[in-house]
């Protein structure tokens, strides 16, 4: 499996911004050889790169290392992440955007960001959805937790509010599918 480049990046800012320069080393010092070469080199935004290496081994390191093992670390990314990309390149449609209609355009990203992955939107209630995902080789709770951040994020830029999002069924197998619900006022 393979995530874009744009994903490492944000990954790499997030700690870069969050943390000391200090920590920063830390961090990159406690990746694989292979993770370390990933990150610490010269990343492109729109290129593929090998999704356990580059995303899952160095944020399972940020939760370790930052958040005391919790998945609060995998959250704080994808809110970072959010944040950088929603407020800068796509702000414009942000400001138009829906809850619902970014939502729906979340899981086209998501699957441009992902290869391969499937991603299904499914309306529960008026501010509900649940959102599946398959495919993720091997998934993982750091992955369900980044879209989470992503997800709450992007809700509270539309103007969202009273978010709760959550993971309803963790996937096991990449034949199995993770459900995150999604709620707001």
């Amino acid at each position: 499996m393979e995530v874009k480049g744009v994903s490492l990046i944000s990954t790499r800012e997030f700690v870069s911004v969050k943390f000391t320069s200090e920590d920063y080393n830390r961090w990159i010092k406690s990746l694989s050889l292979e993770s370390y070469s990933i990150i610490n080199g010269n990343i492109l935004a729109s290129n593929w790169y090998p999704y356990v290496r580059g995303m899952l081994e160095p944020t399972k390191s940020i939760c370790d290392m930052f958040y005391a093992g919790s998945m609060r670390g995998a959250e704080e990314i994808g809110r970072f992440s959010a944040e950088k990309s929603l407020r800068g390149i796509y702000r414009f449609y942000v400001k138009i955007a829906s809850p619902d209609s970014l939502l729906k355009r979340a899981t086209t990203i998501f699957q441009s960001y992902y290869n391969p992955c499937r991603i299904e939107l499914v309306k529960e209630g008026e501010k509900s959805y649940v959102m599946k995902f398959s495919e993720f080789d091997p998934p993982s709770p750091f992955v369900e937790h980044r879209v989470m951040g992503w997800v709450e994020a992007a809700l509270e830029i539309c103007g969202a509010s009273s978010i709760k999002t959550g993971v309803r069924k963790s996937a096991q197998s990449k034949n199995d599918m993770t459900e995150l619900s999604i709620n707001w006022k």
